[in-house]
């Protein structure tokens, strides 16, 4: 690749990566799994300590010139003493909130600002609607109206006959859930502009009291019990050994009538976070790098485990999957590894949008019972948790340790709630039912593309 990259050459790469774009010192892109393209700028402070400037998304917020551009002038500010990540000076609140966030941009992940983004959007918009400017005169009565025009804005859908992009309202209100991410941004949007003396009649109370989440109702997690787990496995069978009738190679005569298979596999996958309980996420992050097949157990037994930087995980804490709670996870991983040369991601060529599609497909044409990734995230939880044959005494903990979240939510969401579990079961596959199913490598169906 030239020294200066080119947008082909900018489309073309493929995440996860960063590589340096040339036209700007220290200016660089880095892409993820997901294809998610963003422009950072590298510098050197005072102290020679390396400082990371979010600049924006390509090619939605900048293109490539507007990048090199970009790049130069805070270059440039940074060389005059200009600190791009003071707050704007300014009484006007909208200005104030743009600024927060343009400055956040070169503390916080991408994701990140894309939903605080979301949030601060609305809360300008309805500063337009009631015509409050200035930021002296936000009071404790207007974070009440603001908490209720986001409680009560309608739902925005995509829908047919409107052009591509084209929303309208659905005619029913937004989830809790989503309203509440919302003030919890804002919460904090205002929490900091408090505290720099420019909300004089707020404090952290008025903001936390006129801002406070919606009830929003507390369910168990949702699981698979034994019966769906086995549906599911079957589903994603069906779906793997799915084949097209006769390919143009196959009619050519260069291969089997009816062996090309339509779709790419889907059960090592499904059973890849059924057995680790990771994230979706950092389940695609995984290569071959962070797999150890040979490591020992306290016992020093074999038991592998699969290893987690904290730039891979949700909580930015690196972490351990012991695989000893599931030989078979060991087992087929070790098969697949063989067939991938060691090489690249160990789901292969899945992606987000790959696995979206594939659970889509299973649900409406193959008869899995209703899922997604953050349920198999549950079920492992659910049975690590209740299975005492695995952890015996300290199930809590180290079902907590393993899936990456804290004692308590353990104890709250997972604990006592499956209590089927045969009392012998000493590995997930036998507390989850399933051994006689994918007891063998060869009924588990991996094909050879798996993995490479």
């Amino acid at each position: 690749m030239s020294a200066t990259m080119t947008d082909r050459q900018l489309k073309a790469l493929k995440g996860p990566c960063e590589k340096a774009v040339g036209g700007c010192p220290g200016l660089i892109v880095r892409v993820l799994k997901s294809g998610v393209r963003t422009f950072t700028l590298r510098t050197r402070d005072e102290a020679k300590r390396q400082r990371s400037h979010v600049l924006g998304r390509y090619p939605e917020e900048l293109s490539l010139a507007q990048a090199r551009e970009t790049g130069w002038e805070l270059r440039r500010k940074l060389s005059a003493g200009q600190d791009p990540r003071k707050p704007v000076v300014s009484d006007d609140l909208a200005e104030l909130v743009r600024g927060w966030l343009d400055a956040a941009r070169h503390d916080r992940a991408p994701k990140t600002i894309e939903t605080y983004g979301l949030a601060t959007s609305k809360f300008i918009a309805w500063l337009d609607s009631v015509e409050l400017r200035r930021a002296v005169e936000l009071s404790r009565s207007d974070l009440a109206g603001f908490r209720t025009y986001l409680a009560t804005a309608p739902k925005i859908v995509s829908k047919k006959g409107l052009g591509r992009g084209g929303k309208a309202e659905a005619g029913t209100r937004r989830s809790p859930v989503s309203v509440n991410r919302e003030l919890r941004t804002m919460k904090t949007v205002l929490n900091a502009l408090r505290k720099q003396g420019r909300l004089p009649q707020l404090d952290g109370d008025a903001i936390a009291d006129n801002l406070h989440a919606l009830r929003v109702e507390r369910n168990e997690p949702a699981f698979l019990r034994p019966n769906e787990i086995r549906q599911l496995i079957e589903a994603c069978q069906r779906h793997d050994g799915e084949t097209f009738v006769e390919t143009r190679r196959e009619h050519a005569g260069l291969g089997m009538v009816g062996s090309t298979t339509r779709y790419e596999p889907i059960l090592p996958a499904v059973l890849f976070f059924l057995l680790s309980g990771m994230r979706r996420g950092e389940g695609l992050a995984v290569d071959w790098s962070h797999v150890d097949l040979d490591a020992v157990d306290r016992a020093g037994a074999l038991a592998g485990e699969i290893r987690l930087s904290g730039a891979m995980t949700k909580t930015g804490r690196n972490r351990c999957v012991y695989l000893e709670v599931s030989p078979l996870l060991r087992r087929l991983l070790a098969e697949w590894k063989l067939r991938s040369g060691s090489v690249g991601p160990v789901l292969g060529g899945h992606t987000v949008n790959s696995l979206k599609s594939a659970r889509h497909r299973l649900l409406k044409e193959y008869g899995a019972p209703r899922f997604d990734w953050q349920v198999l995230r549950s079920t492992c939880a659910t049975y690590l948790t209740n299975a005492e044959g695995i952890f015996k005494a300290a199930t809590v903990f180290m079902s907590a340790r393993q899936l990456g979240h804290s004692v308590q939510i353990a104890e709250k969401h997972y604990l006592g709630v499956e209590r089927s579990i045969p009392a012998g079961a000493s590995t997930l596959e036998a507390a989850m039912r399933i051994e006689d199913l994918v007891g063998q490598g060869a009924a588990v169906g991996l094909p050879e593309a798996v993995g490479g």
